[in-house]
């Protein structure tokens, strides 16, 4: 499936085709627990998957502020679409291209790092 991959540790930002495996999903975003939310991000909805302990950990790294820039996630992300059953769908070449269009560079000034964070990154209703 294709995706976009938020990858804080890395410092990048950029589509990955992934296995559609649980392990390989840990391995991605770097975590033992995930879940899945869903946000719009600058005018379109995804299922982002992220880390569901991300703000528990010591020296959690933003990945994601909301319209009034405000953190709104942590840690790896990556992004999909859900059918009405639940399971996971790749997002197209254009919906990856939007997504890197919605993304800026974040500076954190307590871990010393410049990261790439999604923008525009508000609930979904």
């Amino acid at each position: 499936m294709k995706t976009i991959l938020v990858d804080v540790h890395e410092q990048c930002m950029r589509p990955v085709d992934v296995a559609d495996k649980l392990d390989e999903f840990y391995r991605l975003l770097r975590c033992d627990t995930i879940d899945i939310t869903e946000r719009n991000i600058g005018g379109k909805q995804f299922s982002v998957m992220c880390d569901d302990e991300g703000l528990l950990k010591n020296g959690a790294i933003v990945s994601a502020v909301d319209s009034n820039g405000e953190p709104v996630l942590v840690g790896n992300l990556l992004f999909f679409h859900t059918d009405p059953n639940g399971n996971l769908l790749g997002i197209s070449d254009d919906e990856c291209q939007h997504l890197l269009a919605c993304s800026a560079t974040y500076l954190n000034l307590d871990q010393f790092g410049i990261y790439p964070v999604i923008t525009k990154c508000d609930y979904a209703y």
